[in-house]
């Protein structure tokens, strides 16, 4: 594949990505980190969603990884969600 074809993956990649990691996901609706895995499920998301947090179990009835490092694969795109007091 020349670069050209590796770019236009990459961007399709972050299109329509396969897989989604949520590190930082929570169960707490009424938490902002709590939002995008039940979201990605209403909306149809259709790949691998990868619910990241050193705390949890499942989420959402997913099941939670301790870290990056443990998912089954690499993710087509990561959301990070961070707390006002991480974030500096």
């Amino acid at each position: 594949m020349n670069m050209d074809g590796k770019r236009k993956e990459g961007i399709l990649r972050l299109l329509r990505p396969r897989s989604v990691a949520v590190v930082g996901a929570s169960d707490d609706l009424a938490k902002t980190s709590g939002r995008p895995v039940p979201y990605l499920q209403k909306h149809g998301f259709g790949g691998d969603i990868y619910p990241v947090n050193p705390k949890a179990e499942t989420i959402t009835g997913l099941p939670c990884y301790r870290d990056i490092v443990s998912l089954p694969q690499a993710p087509d795109v990561g959301i990070v969600l961070l707390g006002a007091e991480r974030s500096q």
